[in-house]
């Protein structure tokens, strides 16, 4: 069974449909302090299957695959 930090129920969105993005504003000073830092963002994979996402591609063909027998 995959670990709670990998994978995340999507609240509030219907089975097969993805939940709407939320967007946290950041406070005012957090921009100026990535720049000064030299922290860039970083794009980062993410599986959906089942109405759960997953972090990891191994989780989620698991997941998959224990759907199948189910």
């Amino acid at each position: 069974m995959p670990k709670p930090s990998e994978e995340l129920k999507q609240a509030g969105a219907p089975k097969g449909k993805s939940a709407p993005a939320v967007v946290k504003q950041a406070s005012p000073g957090i921009p100026a302090l990535l720049k000064r830092y030299g922290i860039t963002t970083v794009p980062r994979l993410t599986y959906e299957w089942g109405g759960y996402r997953y972090t990891n591609a191994h989780d989620a063909i698991a997941a998959a695959k224990r759907g199948e027998s189910a």
